[in-house]
């Protein structure tokens, strides 16, 4: 049976070990390299999403396991926002699930428990990021009800280059 529910110190291996899974599964997705994922963090000056202890003991984050048959096989991580010209956007940093424990809908129950503690948290809207390629996290953010509104797009700065080089 599927459940969510929130992280706690006790998860600390299987936290490091499915962020690994995490990292490694994203290694071929272009734009992995700009994303770093290795220093991920919440929020600009937040704690690395691979720290659990810091994670739980941010005031604005939200930690949670996905579970088959209470084994954790899945997390998600969000944040609170800041409100800011009265909108309180919540932020959905990372959901991942083990690849064996995928299409149960284990991913669906996560981001629906994400986006219950933002919007009791007062958050009229929520930020989702997918890398370039992909698809798996767009058709699952889409099947939530996000809707793509920006691409960044983004380029290195090397020595100042000369016209017609």
């Amino acid at each position: 049976m599927e459940s969510v529910r929130p992280a706690r110190g006790s998860d600390a291996d299987v936290w490091r070990e499915l962020m690994g899974l995490l990292v490694a599964s994203s290694r071929d997705h272009r734009g992995r390299q700009e994303a770093d994922m290795d220093s991920w963090t919440l929020g600009p000056s937040g704690p690395p999403l691979d720290d659990l202890g810091a994670l739980l003991a941010h005031p604005s984050s939200v930690v949670l396991m996905g579970c088959l048959d209470a084994v954790p096989v899945a997390l998600a991580v969000a944040e609170i926002g800041k409100p800011a010209e009265g909108e309180r956007t919540g932020y959905l940093y990372l959901c991942f699930v083990e690849e064996g424990a995928r299409q149960v809908g284990l991913g669906r129950l996560l981001v629906d428990e994400v986006l219950t503690v933002l919007r009791e948290s007062g958050c009229t809207s929520v930020d989702g990021w997918a890398l370039p390629g992909d698809r798996a996290t767009k058709n699952q953010f889409e099947s939530a009800g996000f809707k793509a509104r920006l691409i960044t797009m983004h380029r290195k700065l090397g020595p100042a280059e000369t016209k017609g080089s």
